[in-house]
């Protein structure tokens, strides 16, 4: 299935650019626990007894902050679970914020808020304003688009009125609820819309977020909750902060019809259907880094048996650098081009293997539960290491844990 490609020069290519130095490599998820300085579209699925606009917000007018406030202390719930650290038996809370998005128990909030629990099988715990408390089912957990579903077993619950319309502009207020601890729970703040659109991605998975930018303060334990338009209507879930030291009032937030869209995937399968599997495990290497004719690309670690990259004779110590004619030479490129495919596709892949450029044709799998990505990142100490004089490069961004 292989054909050696003789004779052809390796392809140069470069990295895509992260917007306003966003690959400083100072981007956190804002999620508690981590070192943290994370009017409806007809025919959108949203989940069942979901309120799409209520009150002032059907209206389009604005709406005074302390009513947001009081209405969002009805559907904004505090989470936490606990994690044990297995080397030093210490014990710590991880939190985060929730939006309760049906009457009868559904909550929204980031995966990185609850992805470890669900790994670890622990237990998450929701609280209310009022003080009512309960346990929550992970129903789903999507670390590509850093939404998570949760389930409480409660009905006749208030659901937040939601704008999936996408009009929101530059300098339009909002309004921002979370936990920045256990002493300051259900804090708001408020600020602007400072920009649309924006890519952010975390080095160490490749991952690209596509959210909009805010100055309105967040701290440790606002990650997964809302941000609402002066309607108030939520239009966004707080996701990540810039945390350079001379940087303030830079958030981040997942636009909400996008949230809800991957929720409603999450409730109906558990996960979002469609995505492709290359079943590969890399890192990134740069040019001469194996040899001295090797090229910057994904370097591939291992290959798991009987999937897509096996199938079609990808191998350990390959290295890709190209899908369809796009240059690969990184992750954050591999995370992107892999966006442009869904399961069950056949792309041709150029590789270099010990000094030699060939292609294959490869047919993508399916991410599902039982295989839950596309190509995963080698630990940091499986990367090969730099010839003497290298240097790590401080501009990649970091990937933040909870």
């Amino acid at each position: 299935m292989i054909q050696k490609k003789l004779g052809m020069a390796a392809l140069s290519g470069f990295a895509l650019l992260l917007i306003l130095a966003l690959s400083l490599g100072l981007v956190r998820l804002a999620c508690a626990g981590a070192r943290l300085v994370p009017v409806s579209d007809a025919g959108r699925d949203l989940p069942a007894g979901s309120a799409v606009s209520s009150g002032l917000a059907a209206w389009g007018l604005e709406m005074d902050p302390n009513a947001i406030y009081e209405q969002s202390c009805a559907h904004t719930v505090y989470l936490y679970w606990t994690q044990k650290n297995e080397n030093t038996g210490m014990t710590s809370t991880i939190s985060g914020t929730g939006i309760v998005v049906s009457t009868d128990g559904y909550i929204l909030t980031n995966a990185h808020c609850v992805a470890d629990a669900r790994t670890g099988g622990q237990t998450v715990n929701v609280e209310f304003y009022d003080g009512r408390s309960y346990e929550a089912a992970i129903v789903g957990c999507d670390s590509e688009t850093e939404v998570a579903l949760l389930k409480i077993d409660a009905a006749g619950l208030t659901a937040a009125p939601v704008d999936v319309s996408g009009r929101m502009k530059a300098c339009d207020r909002v309004y921002v609820m979370g936990h920045p601890g256990d002493e300051l729970k259900f804090t708001m703040t408020s600020g602007i819309v400072s920009g649309l659109d924006r890519s952010i991605t975390f080095n160490s998975a490749g991952v690209t977020l596509h959210m909009f930018q805010f100055d309105a303060p967040v701290s440790p334990g606002n990650s997964g909750g809302p941000i609402y338009n002066d309607e108030g209507s939520v239009i966004g879930i707080v996701t990540a902060k810039y945390t350079a030291l001379d940087s303030e009032g830079v958030g981040f937030a997942i636009p909400i019809g996008e949230a809800l869209d991957v929720a409603a995937l999450l409730r109906q399968y558990g996960y979002v259907t469609g995505r492709p599997l290359f079943g590969i495990t890399v890192t990134n290497v740069h040019a001469g880094m194996l040899r001295e004719d090797s090229p910057d690309g994904v370097l591939i670690h291992d290959v798991e048996p009987g999937l897509a990259a096996d199938r079609a004779g990808l191998q350990p110590k390959d290295v890709i650098v190209g899908i369809n004619g796009d240059v690969i030479s990184s992750l954050e490129d591999l995370d992107a081009v892999k966006k442009q495919y869904h399961a069950f596709d056949t792309v041709v892949v150029r590789f270099w293997r010990m000094g030699e450029y060939m292609e294959t044709k490869l047919t993508l799998d399916e991410v599902t539960p039982a295989h839950p990505t596309g190509s995963v990142p080698a630990p940091a100490e499986e990367a090969p290491a730099e010839d003497a004089g290298g240097t790590e490069n401080a501009d990649a961004p970091e990937e933040p844990t909870p």
